[in-house]
C-alpha cells in the first residue's frame, strides 16, 4: 500500500471510528475526530516535529484534506493544520489541544510587546467553541499573530450552511508578551492561500464523491421500465460532472505541487478559482439527477453539498479571488507571457 493509500485508509477508519460514536452535534463530532487525529500526529502536519507539529509535509495535509471532504461530516481538520503552520510560522509555540485560525483586522492595543487588548470583534470563525486555542492573524500594516486561549474570549455562537461551528469572538484581555509575534506581508498571504488550497482540496475530493454517488443513483432509479441511466440526456449530465470534477482535481493537485515550493504562487489562486466553477457546475448537475431526494436532510449529498458551500463561502465570493487572480496575471505581463514560458 502507498503512503496516499495509507493515509487515505487512516482517515477513513477514524471518521467510521467516530461516526459509530452517535454524536450528533457538530462541535462535539469534529472535536472527537480531531483528538483522534492527534493522537496520530495527523492534526498539524507540514509543521516540524521540534516545532510542536505532526511532520510530513504540505502534500500530506493535502491528502489527509481530501480524505475528509468525501465524507458528509464536518471536520476541523483544515483550520487546525493552517492554525499550528501559522503559529510555528510566526515563531510562536504551537499550542496543544484543538486548535482553529481566526483572521481579524488590526487590534487595538497590545502591540508586538504585549499588553492590555481592548476588544476586538471576529465574525465566522470557524470551530472555535470546539478550540482550546485560537491562533489570530491581525491584518495591518504591522500585521501580528497571537495565540489566544478560548476561554480567555468571548464567543457568539453561530452556525455556517452545512450547521457547522462558526462563532463570533470578541478579544479582551492581557496578550501575553510570549504569544504575539510579528508577519510580514508574505505570511498573511500564505496564510490565507494555504487555507484556500487546503479547502479546495475538499471541495474537490467532495464533487469526485457527489458525482459517484450521482451515477450510483441513476443506475438504480427506473423510470419507465429502465434505469435512468440509459437516457442519453442522463449519460451527457453525468458524463459533464465527471469532467468538471476531474479537472478541478487535477488544477488542485497541481496547486498543491506548486505551494510546496511557492506558498504564495498564483497556480493556488487559479485552482481555488476552478474549484469554484466546478463546484457550481457539479452540483447542479447531482441535484437535477437526484431531484427532492437530493435536498433531504440527512442524505450524503444534501449534507455533501452543503459543506462544499459552506467551504467556498469562508475563504471570501469567488468573485475576489477571481479579481486577485487577474491581478496576479496583469502584474506578470499578462496571460500571453504566461502561456508562453
Amino acid at each position: 500500500m502507498s503512503e496516499v493509500s495509507l493515509l487515505r485508509a487512516t482517515v477513513d477508519e477514524m471518521v467510521a471510528r467516530t461516526s459509530n460514536e452517535g454524536l450528533s452535534e457538530a462541535a462535539a463530532f469534529g472535536a472527537a475526530l480531531q483528538e483522534r487525529m492527534a493522537a496520530a500526529g495527523l492534526d498539524a502536519l507540514g509543521v516540524a516535529e521540534t516545532l510542536g507539529g505532526g511532520g510530513g509535509t504540505l502534500e500530506d495535509a493535502a491528502v489527509v484534506a481530501g480524505a475528509l471532504g468525501r465524507w458528509p461530516i464536518p471536520s476541523p481538520f483544515t483550520e487546525g493544520s493552517v492554525a499550528a503552520w501559522l503559529a510555528a510560522r510566526a515563531g510562536l509555540p504551537v499550542p496543544s489541544g484543538l486548535r482553529t485560525i481566526a483572521i481579524a483586522g488590526p487590534l487595538v492595543g497590545g502591540g508586538n510587546e504585549g499588553g492590555p487588548m481592548a476588544g476586538a470583534a471576529i465574525r465566522g470563525v470557524r470551530w472555535a467553541r470546539a478550540s482550546n486555542s485560537l491562533v489570530v492573524l491581525a491584518v495591518s500594516e504591522r500585521s501580528h499573530v497571537v495565540v489566544v486561549p478560548s476561554a480567555s474570549v468571548q464567543m457568539t455562537l453561530g452556525s455556517d450552511v452545512a450547521g457547522d461551528p462558526s462563532d463570533g469572538v470578541e478579544l479582551a484581555g492581557v496578550i501575553d508578551s510570549a504569544a504575539i509575534a510579528p508577519v510580514g506581508p508574505s505570511v498573511v498571504r500564505a496564510a490565507r492561500l494555504r487555507l484556500a488550497l487546503l479547502r479546495g482540496c475538499e471541495v474537490s475530493s467532495a464533487l469526485e464523491r457527489l458525482v459517484e454517488l450521482a451515477r450510483d443513483f441513476a443506475l438504480t432509479r427506473r423510470q419507465f421500465g429502465k434505469p435512468i441511466s440509459d437516457f442519453q440526456v442522463i449519460r451527457h449530465a453525468l458524463a459533464e460532472a465527471a469532467a468538471e470534477a476531474f479537472v478541478t482535481n487535477s488544477a488542485m493537485q497541481r496547486a498543491v505541487q506548486v505551494a510546496a515550493e511557492d506558498e504564495t504562487s498564483p497556480v493556488i489562486i487559479a485552482a481555488h478559482v476552478r474549484a469554484g466553477l466546478g463546484a457550481a457546475r457539479v452540483t447542479r448537475i447531482v441535484h437535477q439527477i437526484h431531484g427532492a431526494v437530493g435536498i433531504t436532510d440527512g442524505h450524503p449529498v444534501a449534507e455533501l453539498v452543503r459543506r462544499v458551500a459552506a467551504r467556498r463561502l469562508a475563504d471570501g465570493p469567488d468573485r475576489r479571488w477571481e479579481i486577485d487572480l487577474a491581478s496576479c496575471v496583469r502584474d506578470r505581463g499578462g496571460p500571453w507571457s504566461l502561456l508562453t514560458r
